[in-house]
């Protein structure tokens, strides 16, 4: 067979041609593979040694990174802290304009002869914030408490 067949044949066909006699047995190894991980934003001090040792000053970049990714944290969380409590606030003004102006359109109802579409409205309005403040309550007491210690 030409050198150009050879080169031609996928190497597959190229080792199924090989016979047997001209295969040395190898023994076989076992290969083990150790793989540990860490949480956290900084590796144990044994890792950080060991980058410091490759790359000088390298423990210290990766300190200022852990710092500057808990202040980029602290930050994201004290804004959305932020933003939940002016939406709650918003939306208690808003329940409270709705609710004064369905008592004060109850009130107009009653007083201009219908007493029982403004006793309605009255009620309604009534029953729905004592029931929405009671359904927040049992939310809040269901909700667990944080571990102190």
């Amino acid at each position: 067979m030409s050198r150009r067949r050879q080169r031609a044949k996928s190497p597959d066909q190229s080792l199924a041609n090989v016979a047997k006699r001209d295969v040395q047995q190898v023994p076989q190894r076992e290969f083990r593979a150790v793989i540990r991980s860490f949480q956290g934003p900084l590796p144990p001090p044994a890792i950080l040694e060991g980058y410091e040792g490759i790359v000088p000053g390298s423990a210290e970049r990766i300190l200022i990174m852990a710092e500057k990714s808990a202040e980029f944290q602290r930050e994201i969380t004290t804004a959305a802290l932020a933003a939940e409590s002016n939406d709650t606030r918003r939306g208690q003004w808003f329940a409270f304009l709705i609710a004064t102006g369905a008592l004060i359109a109850g009130g107009v109802a009653v007083l201009t002869g219908n007493p029982e579409a403004g006793a309605a409205i009255i009620s309604v309005v009534l029953a729905g914030g004592i029931g929405t403040f009671i359904l927040s309550r049992k939310k809040n007491d269901a909700l667990p408490e944080p571990n102190q210690r």
